[in-house]
């Protein structure tokens, strides 16, 4: 792993030991209520955080900040988190999305796994290439680790 691959992960210490507790399976800014019976695995977690870091300030720094997310998206991702996790994430008050927040989306990034690693053409336009290659070397991660837990639990 190269230096600057290990340096995003040491942020996230804190949030992975708050995600692998018993009060549930969220990380650092996620909300939500656990449920009981759903093991998430520690890698799965910070393969998502991950990812989500990446793509994060190109999406905060957009023209319209967040402009991809919609209700239709939180609605997903509130009904993964709970049929699949054993998360009920909880709405955040926002007239339009859910889980936004003033800082971006509520949830932790594994309890919404499609936006976790939506990237949309403007974070291609540039040609980035190391940008580019990170970001696909991380969503094959986070995929592999939901491929992994949906066979663990046999879905």
């Amino acid at each position: 792993m190269r230096d600057q691959d290990k340096s995003a992960i040491a942020p996230n210490k804190a949030a992975l030991d708050d995600a692998t507790s018993e009060e549930g399976a969220l990380s650092e800014g996620g909300e939500g209520v656990a449920g009981e019976g759903v093991d998430i695995e520690p890698a799965m977690i910070e393969a998502f955080s991950l990812i989500a870091q990446h793509t994060l300030p190109k999406c905060g720094a957009c023209t319209v900040p967040y402009g991809c997310c919609a209700t239709s998206h939180c609605e997903e991702a509130m009904a993964f988190a709970a049929g699949q996790m054993g998360v009920t994430l909880e709405p955040t008050g926002h007239p339009t999305l859910p889980l936004m927040g003033p800082g971006g989306c509520t949830a932790a990034p594994h309890l919404r796994p499609l936006c976790s690693i939506h990237a949309c053409d403007k974070h291609f336009a540039g040609g980035d290439d190391n940008w580019i290659q990170k970001y696909c070397a991380l969503r094959d991660e986070a995929s592999d680790r939901l491929e992994e837990h949906f066979a663990k639990r046999g879905a």
